[in-house]
């Protein structure tokens, strides 16, 4: 099963990153607060997104995929196209598939085929090939006819995938990006990892994985959590403690015996920060969330709080800043717990590559860190 509480479970799989965000666990329960996950996005909030507004400072350096909202209110698959960061429509609402922008592209697909979206809106064709994963260290992996490959940012064929490959129902859960040199893919027997020749280098044996972060992933194997290196030894052996997937070189590992207590380990096993709060999440931008007696704050690496618990909920940081609510509307924060937009939204989705995804009222669509309305539409 997958890690967490998302709205799609599998006996077993790999994590779609740009679709699945975990809930995070609040005493043996998903904590649902103002901070909804990605999948829920992808399946249930397709509703989005005529018209552009306002344009925002920061420079492009993304691509982001948007939903054909008329077709998901008749309750249909939607067709899918590209904006920049500006709103500007990159790519036209005609695909069937659209992945985030990752390794410099965003790939989208349809009957034809797959096509490739850089940041200035050129396109690369990828003919009769269909890509089933986001281009990362330069590969992605897909089909072609009814055999899977690894494929080149060209559409050259790189290797085939093992005999044992198995998909799953939606191809997407059945292999994952790239990631220190390694890609997680099922087998048979479960998941395992490949490398660029298409050989399993560390044996399909596990139930679940996000893959490799920092040259450590953290697995599923038997009902348990641990952490692998890239030869396939345990970092962590398997416990039922709650496992993290690695961030900025550190895994957070909770356990609770009368109060909870949150280690962060390294690469080596090693124990480099001990916090004992309600909550603490991993690192992201150096700061970690955290909880203390329903009101939450941020620490950074040397367990040191630096934004006060204040706030009712927050998420990671991502590109310099935050969500946080008080009471129960949302505003963003910057590091130094500065608003840089005050709390009136609703919920948060996700932070992409510098803008956010929220709701107010009946509107819903992509914001900037201040606030301002980049893409947006009546729900």
């Amino acid at each position: 099963m997958a890690f967490g509480e998302e709205a799609i479970t599998a006996e077993r799989g790999v994590g779609a990153r740009w679709e699945l965000m975990r809930t995070r666990k609040e005493h043996g329960r998903t904590r649902k607060a103002r901070f909804i996950s990605d999948i829920f996005l992808t399946l249930c909030a397709f509703v989005i997104f005529y018209g552009v507004a306002d344009g925002q400072s920061l420079p492009c350096r993304s691509l982001f995929s948007v939903p054909e909202a008329a077709a998901v209110a008749r309750g249909e698959n939607p067709k899918w196209g590209l904006i920049d960061c500006k709103g500007n429509l990159v790519a036209k609402i005609e695909y069937d598939q659209a992945f985030p922008f990752n390794d410099g592209v965003s790939v989208v697909v349809d009957q034809r085929g797959t096509t490739l979206v850089d940041i200035r809106g050129k396109r690369t064709s990828l003919p009769e090939i269909r890509l089933i994963t986001a281009f990362s260290e330069g590969l992605a992996i897909g089909s072609k006819g009814d055999a899977y490959f690894i494929f080149d940012k060209t559409g050259k064929t790189v290797a085939p995938l093992p005999p044992n490959f198995e998909p799953e129902d939606i191809p997407r859960f059945s292999a994952g990006e790239f990631m220190s040199g390694l890609a997680p893919i099922n087998g048979k027997d479960g998941v395992g990892f490949i490398d660029e020749r298409g050989v399993f280098v560390i044996s399909p044996k596990f139930d679940y994985t996000n893959g490799f972060f920092d040259s450590m992933a953290t697995v599923s194997i038997d009902g348990k959590r641990a952490v692998i290196d890239r030869k396939g030894d345990y970092i962590l052996p398997p416990t039922e403690d709650s496992v993290d997937d690695p961030s900025e070189g550190w895994v957070c590992v909770g356990t609770r015996i009368s109060v909870w207590t949150w280690k962060y380990i390294d690469r080596t096993g090693r124990t480099q920060l001990t916090l004992s709060y309600d909550y603490a999440g991993s690192f992201h931008e150096g700061l970690a969330q955290v909880e203390a007696g329903g009101k939450w704050g941020y620490v950074d690496k040397r367990g040191k709080p630096v934004i006060p618990f204040r706030y009712d909920d927050v998420s990671d940081f991502s590109s310099g800043f935050a969500g946080v609510t008080v009471g129960l509307k949302l505003g963003f924060i910057d590091q130094k717990g500065r608003f840089l937009a005050r709390p009136k939204f609703d919920y948060l989705y996700k932070i992409e590559n510098g803008l956010a995804y929220v709701t107010l009222g009946d509107r819903e669509g992509y914001v900037d860190r201040y606030g301002k309305w980049i893409w947006q539409s009546a729900r």
